[in-house]
């Protein structure tokens, strides 16, 4: 039998889309992160020190936050959902959305 593949079996329809971001206080904020990403991105792939130093400076396999770390973490989750068969009306020119939060607060194992 061959290989099929879950997008082939389970299709969501020719208008689903999928997309996240992380969401910034501002404007400066959002700028300062992406290009300190870039630049970190940038001195991994072409200087070999910063390779060394950042191999030595992350966790090993293995390793991992301790207990209390954990406990004190955090996740909050936000899915909008456009509820395109309903058809927009005069006065309101998108469709209407659906809104779903998740949060969660500490270590949740299951």
């Amino acid at each position: 039998m061959n290989g099929v593949t879950s997008g082939k079996v389970m299709r969501y329809g020719p208008n689903f889309t999928y997309d996240e971001f992380l969401q910034m206080p501002s404007k400066l904020s959002a700028f300062t992160l992406s290009v300190g990403m870039m630049a970190v991105a940038v001195c991994l792939v072409a200087l070999k020190p910063v390779r060394w130093l950042f191999k030595r400076l992350v966790n090993q396999p293995g390793e991992g936050p301790s207990e209390e770390t954990m406990q004190m973490g955090s996740f909050a989750s936000r899915t909008l959902l456009p509820l395109s068969l309903l058809p927009p009306t005069p006065h309101r020119r998108r469709h209407p959305q659906l809104m779903a939060t998740s949060r969660a607060e500490g270590n949740r194992r299951l």
